[in-house]
């Protein structure tokens, strides 16, 4: 659980999925992107899944980005 970041957030896997949960005020700039898997946003409810994401949540705020290949992406609420 991260509940709010200042500096700027860049995560990185291979062969592996990425799973982060924040809270519902968390403000970031989303930038996520996988190839061989599927990126899915709390923040964009309905929004289909896809291979790359970038939104700002809840007006943005710090950089949050998120890379991984042969894996998902999920960002949830807590």
């Amino acid at each position: 659980l991260v509940s709010q970041v200042t500096e700027a957030v860049d995560l990185t896997t291979s062969g592996g999925s990425i799973s982060l949960t924040v809270p519902e005020s968390f403000k970031a700039n989303l930038d996520a992107a996988t190839t061989g898997g599927s990126v899915s946003s709390a923040f964009s409810p309905g929004a289909k899944k896809r291979s790359k994401v970038n939104e700002q949540i809840n007006g943005g705020g710090t950089n949050l980005k998120l890379r991984t290949t042969g894996g998902n992406i999920s960002l949830t609420k807590a």
